[in-house]
């Protein structure tokens, strides 16, 4: 195994979850759920019918980018929706995912761990780094990376 995986967090909706124990919101108020982005409405129709309709291609697991045939079809509906002209690149720029917490977690890990190496290789201390992160991003705890 990759050791760098040990340095994974988990997953900050584990961590909410036991946070929430024993609370409750006041009784006058609305509950807005936040927690998990489950759907709240019946799938439509025509997705059903086209999932039965291609569950012959459902043999194998994708690969991690998905299939280029995925990335173009994503490219295309954003083009579409977005404006944007052609300027999205489906080999390069779109990575499909099983949902959005999903991606924003890996991301900020991946982005922000490269930022602390990056910060420390510049000569700053640990303790300056860890200000600087904290300051921008609040919720976020650091493993200890030793200085290269």
């Amino acid at each position: 195994m990759n050791p760098d995986l040990a340095h994974l967090h988990p997953y900050p909706f584990e961590k909410l979850a036991q946070l929430k124990v024993g609370c409750s919101p006041p009784e006058d108020l609305q509950h807005i759920a936040l927690s998990i982005g489950e759907p709240k409405h019946p799938t439509p129709g025509f997705i059903t019918e086209a999932v039965i309709e291609h569950l012959h291609g459902l043999s194998s697991y994708p690969t991690t980018a998905g299939t280029i045939e995925l990335r173009h079809t994503i490219t295309t509906w954003l083009d579409k929706r977005f404006h944007l002209a052609g300027n999205i690149d489906a080999s390069t720029q779109v990575l499909p995912v099983n949902g959005t917490r999903e991606a924003l977690f890996a991301f900020a890990q991946a982005v922000l761990v490269k930022l602390y190496l990056l910060l420390l290789r510049r000569s700053l201390t640990q303790a300056k780094v860890h200000h600087w992160l904290l300051c921008l991003i609040p919720s976020i705890k650091f493993m200890k990376v030793q200085r290269f």
